[in-house]
């Protein structure tokens, strides 16, 4: 319906796709969020930031579990 708008959209997800294939999730979430400002019901847009959702409530869940290791069980 709004080709520029769908280019914009596919410009932010692509450059939230590279950051991720270099290990930076923080910048991935800023080209993720742009595309979403731009249509926030963009289902590729929801499902990547579901994505980073869940993979940080991981990294925050190993993180805990880590932390409450006694050293013998590291």
């Amino acid at each position: 319906m709004f080709p520029e708008l769908d280019r914009r959209i596919e410009f932010s997800l692509e450059e939230g796709r590279r950051w991720l294939a270099v290990g930076s999730p923080a910048d991935a979430r800023l080209a993720f969020e742009r595309a979403k400002r731009i249509d926030p019901e963009d289902l590729d847009t929801r499902s990547f930031l579901a994505d980073l959702d869940a993979s940080e409530e991981i990294d925050r869940q190993l993180a805990a579990t880590q932390r409450n290791l006694s050293p013998a069980e590291t």
